[in-house]
C-alpha cells in the first residue's frame, strides 16, 4: 500500500505531541520536504485529497474500476500542470526527484485511463494493448517506480483484471 510520507511524518509528530496543530504540521511538512516548490505541491496533493473525499475513493490507482472515477484528462491534465509548475521551482536535485516522481504517478494514471476509457468505449483490444504495454513497461523498469508502485499492483490489480479482459477476448476470437 503506498502511503504519502506526510502521513507518517504527521502522525510521528503527533505521538510526541497530541496537541501539535494538524495543519501546521502538513504546511511544515511540505515546507521541509518540498522547500522551494513546497507550495505548488501542498495545492497538488489539497486538489488530490478533495477529489478523493469528493468521490468517496480512497485509493483510486489501486482499482482499475475505480480510477476511471477519480480521474479524468482534464483533472490528470490540471495536476500535471500543477506539479510541473513545482518542477520548475525546485532549486535542488533532491527536490527535483521528488517532484518528478509525481510527474511519473500522473503519467501512468494518464496512460492507465486511456486503456480504460477505451475499454469504456467497448474496445477491448485496443484497451488490452494499452493497458498490457503499460504493465510491461513498469515491470520491465521496477527500479523506476519503487515508492510510486508496487509489484503487486502491477500483477494483481492491473494484472488480474488484464487477464480477465485477454481471456474476454480470446473466447470471442479473430
Amino acid at each position: 500500500m503506498n502511503v504519502p510520507l506526510s502521513s507518517y511524518y504527521i502522525a510521528a509528530k503527533l505521538l510526541w505531541d497530541p496537541a501539535d496543530d494538524v495543519d501546521q504540521l502538513v504546511d511544515e511538512y511540505h515546507r521541509l520536504y518540498f522547500a522551494e516548490a513546497a507550495g505548488p505541491m501542498f495545492q497538488y496533493y489539497r486538489v488530490m485529497e478533495d477529489r478523493m473525499a469528493a468521490t468517496k475513493i480512497a485509493v483510486p490507482g489501486a482499482a482499475w474500476e475505480k480510477a476511471a472515477v477519480v480521474y479524468s484528462s482534464a483533472f490528470l491534465a490540471e495536476m500535471h500542470a500543477v506539479v510541473t509548475s513545482a518542477l520548475a521551482q525546485a532549486k535542488t536535485e533532491t527536490t527535483r526527484r521528488r517532484v518528478s516522481r509525481h510527474i511519473q504517478h500522473l503519467d501512468y494514471s494518464r496512460r492507465l485511463l486511456a486503456g480504460l476509457e477505451s475499454l469504456a468505449r467497448g474496445d477491448k483490444g485496443t484497451a488490452c494493448e494499452q493497458i498490457a504495454t503499460l504493465q510491461k513497461d513498469v515491470l520491465t523498469n521496477m527500479s523506476q517506480w519503487e515508492g510510486i508502485l508496487a509489484r503487486t499492483d502491477m500483477e494483481k490489480f492491473i494484472g488480474t483484471p488484464l487477464n480477465k479482459l485477454r481471456a474476454q477476448l480470446d473466447r470471442k476470437g479473430p
